[in-house]
């Protein structure tokens, strides 16, 4: 994979906007406009072009940005649609009057005609040639080239150990800490060293689960699966940031912190001055100072009352913070362009902004662990479901080595996941006779920078470490009220963009049908079913259920991990077996 052309150095959704296009696609049900979320490799975003065929701006290049001709919102569609939400909600067609078919075959004729969405031509000329398949054997493979998996890697290439390290961001290497001003110049230098020592990162390819004798990979710029044998699994596949449920939470540019930061600091966009910030988890004083540096000071809101140090923060930083936040609405047509904030005490604050970024609860990826068959804990100081494993990352598997690290394992702040993947690297080695035995003192070093500074945080681990030791798992639940739940009018609010399944969807399937289990809410609505599979609605949708009808989170549940992680075509599996 060596020798290959360097990709864009920005992906197509970058270049839209900078060409003032913001609009990709519609909804599935109200024609409303779509745009990019999250700026990564599972983004459910799409470009539905005027030839049917629909793709995803930020894994394609700004290269085709001349042949990119999205469709165009039809308005009166849209408000037609919009009118009749409360009647196409999820299930609607199981009432009375659409049980007849032959009903039911002249609505969907008339829907189809209705919605602008024309079917893409799926004929395909014969195949010439099959994309190759990948052989990789190393003795260490790191899934996640963040902080803490990087810092794994610099521990293990101390060795004479083969180390491959897979990267689903081919833009990028570096995770959220290299769009901090403070960490990015550590992450280029640990980078330069990686590569020095002969430590290979494959950008571009996504690990999709686990086979009777190796795991498969897929690449899907050249649509190439990669099987790979290693000795030891890594797993530093990071956090992210779970979307609040206000109303009008799918226009464009209502996008992650980290998308946020991307934006400006890695694609030098320079067209947002104003904005609002929902804080909650996050290094926030990290993202302040990283934005102020670029010429934006956000307005920061919240679901309750802000910790002291978020007020000292924004005291120092003169920035207006708005705290007991009860209602959030978003407004604007091709765009967010308006924000309305309803206080506790009855008081309204609007304001004129250009994005709405959010970060009120971090969430571990877990579409890799739930294939293991781990047992899951709860817990919201570590961002809601935790697989159980040591805090060394070790998890109760019995037939292989797999260690969980950084995010992957559970929200941790910045400042001590440095010295955590240092700890879970020297620890590895001391498993296969590297000599090294002093990552006890590593981890107590990233223990007492968690103990003085965020003890939830310190505490949550011991917990997740004692369910660790006694093989059972636990539920902690520490909010009144979740950061990321707001009232408003639940036929406005998403709580899955990607299939359109609205707030006023899982209320009707719990109230209505009685449905209460994750899996039976996601095979009614179709919840977690599009693109990024759950990653930005199952929380959420938990929290809704979990706030209805008073059900613990582990009763709940979570999706059945079902094996890929992300859409592959069926051309990749057929393809050649080499040796590279």
């Amino acid at each position: 994979m060596d020798g290959e052309p360097p990709p864009p150095t920005k992906p197509l959704s970058v270049i839209l906007l900078e060409h003032g296009i913001y609009v990709y696609g519609r909804s599935l049900k109200f024609s409303r406009p779509r745009g990019f979320r999250t700026l990564s490799w599972w983004g459910s975003e799409r470009i539905e072009l005027e030839n049917g065929y629909s793709i995803n701006p930020n894994i394609v290049g700004g290269e085709f940005i001349d042949d990119i001709k999205p469709q165009k919102i039809n308005w009166v569609t849209s408000k037609l649609l919009w009118s009749l939400r409360r009647g196409l909600g999820a299930g609607f067609y199981h009432r009375p009057f659409f049980r007849n078919k032959i009903v039911w075959s002249i609505f969907t004729r008339l829907l189809d005609r209705l919605l602008p969405h024309p079917y893409p031509d799926l004929s395909q000329a014969p195949v010439e040639k099959y994309p190759l398949q990948i052989n990789v054997d190393c003795d260490v493979l790191i899934v996640g080239s963040g902080v803490s998996g990087l810092k794994v890697a610099e521990q293990l290439s101390r060795k004479n150990i083969s180390i491959v390290i897979l990267e689903g961001d081919r833009f990028g290497v570096g995770g959220f800490a290299s769009l901090l001003d403070k960490y990015s110049g550590m992450i280029s230098k640990l980078l330069a060293r990686l590569r020095r020592r002969g430590v290979k990162i494959l950008k571009g390819v996504v690990f999709q689960g686990f086979l009777e004798d190796a795991s498969i990979a897929y690449k899907y710029d050249t649509e190439q699966t990669i099987l790979i044998k290693y000795d030891k699994l890594v797993l530093a596949t990071g956090a992210y940031e779970i979307p609040p449920l206000i109303e009008n939470n799918d226009l464009p540019m209502i996008i992650p912190v980290s998308t946020l930061l991307t934006l400006v600091k890695k694609y030098g966009y320079n067209r947002l001055k104003k904005g609002v910030v929902i804080a909650g988890m996050g290094d926030l004083q990290h993202i302040i100072e990283t934005l102020g540096n670029y010429g934006i000071k956000p307005i920061i809101t919240m679901r309750g009352r802000a910790p002291s140090h978020v007020r000292e923060l924004a005291a120092d930083r003169d920035i207006e913070l708005i705290e007991e936040a009860e209602r959030i609405v978003a407004l604007g047509r091709e765009r967010v362009s308006e924000i309305k904030i309803y206080l506790r005490g009855g008081e309204r604050v609007d304001i004129k902004s250009d994005f709405l970024a959010y970060t009120p609860l971090v969430a571990p990826d877990k579409e890799v662990t739930a294939q293991l068959g781990v047992p899951y804990a709860f817990d919201t100081r570590l961002g809601g479901y935790i697989p159980i494993h040591s805090i060394y990352g070790e998890l109760p598997l019995d037939d292989r080595e797999i260690y969980l690290v950084g995010g992957a394992g559970g929200y941790i702040h910045i400042e001590a996941i440095e010295k955590v993947g240092e700890a879970v690297g020297k620890y590895i080695l001391s498993s296969i006779g590297g000599g090294e035995d002093d990552y006890t003192d590593l981890m107590d070093e990233a223990l007492a920078i968690l103990k003085a500074r965020y003890r939830d945080t310190y505490d949550a681990l011991m917990a997740l470490h004692d369910a660790y030791s006694r093989g059972r798992p636990y539920e902690y639940v520490g909010w009144d009220v979740p950061p990321t739940f707001f009232d408003g009018d639940s036929s406005k609010i998403f709580v899955c963009p990607d299939l359109d399944v609205l707030l006023d969807d899982i209320i009707h399937a719990y109230r209505d049908l009685g449905m209460w289990r994750m899996e039976h809410i996601k095979r009614y609505t179709g919840l977690g079913t599009g693109v990024c599979q759950g990653r930005d609605c199952q929380l959420n949708a938990a929290i809704v259920i979990n706030q209805l009808s008073g059900k613990g989170f582990l009763e709940i549940g979570r999706f059945r991990a079902r094996f890929p992680t992300v859409p592959q075509t069926l051309l990749s599996l057929g393809g050649v077996e080499v040796e590279t």
